[in-house]
């Protein structure tokens, strides 16, 4: 069954039989993607250019093709060709990932792999959240989202979805609107300069 592989290095070889194995054994078309987006991704590397890196995949294509079934080798090449088109974007996201372990490439992944858009949407969220101070105002929280949000779209590997735009910016005003508001006789200087103060500052302030 696995004859194609025999010519691969031995650990290549073990990547893609647990690979087949995990994606046969998956009883829906969703899980199968997952498991075919892990091993393409596993099979991107960071020190590769974008065309080799698009190579090897063409190459595991071809070996893996054989070994599954007609249905699951027409996802497997379709999920390989999607990969293949947005290569570079594929190729920046794992060199941001593994040579500067970017908490924003690995929320960008994450939300790139969600089903829905807005589990997608509740994962940036949470990584914007992760760089509020306690008691930033509504301009300080703005500018910390921003900030985050800038940082994943640009360690996006794919096209945003459709309604991304959108939904974030409804999150984000939401999210803002929740804040803290000091006037501008509050007696807590630090509370004010937290309100409008970008995350550097926050800090500094606290």
């Amino acid at each position: 069954m696995h004859e194609a592989l025999e010519d691969l290095p031995s650990h290549s070889r073990r990547h893609s039989r647990h690979a087949l194995k995990a994606i046969k054994g998956a009883s829906t078309h969703l899980q199968k993607q997952l498991l075919m987006d892990d091993y393409l991704f596993l099979k991107v590397h960071a020190a590769r250019k974008p065309a080799e890196n698009a190579e090897v995949l063409r190459h595991k294509l071809e070996k893996l093709v054989p070994c599954l079934s007609p249905v699951d080798a027409e996802q497997l090449s379709a999920r390989c060709a999607y990969y293949v088109e947005h290569m570079a974007g594929l190729t920046k996201q794992k060199q941001l990932i593994t040579q500067s372990n970017s908490l924003a490439a690995k929320a960008a992944r994450q939300a790139e792999q969600a089903e829905e858009l807005a589990d997608a949407v509740g994962l940036v969220a949470k990584h914007m959240h992760k760089d509020l101070q306690p008691g930033q105002g509504p301009q300080a929280r703005l500018r910390v989202f921003a900030e985050a949000r800038n940082a994943i779209e640009a360690a996006l590997a794919f096209p945003k979805r459709e309604g991304w735009d959108d939904r974030l910016d409804a999150l984000i005003h939401r999210k803002a609107s929740e804040a803290p508001v000091y006037g501008p006789n509050h007696s807590t200087p630090v509370a004010k300069k937290l309100n409008a103060s970008t995350q550097h500052e926050a800090n500094n302030a606290a």
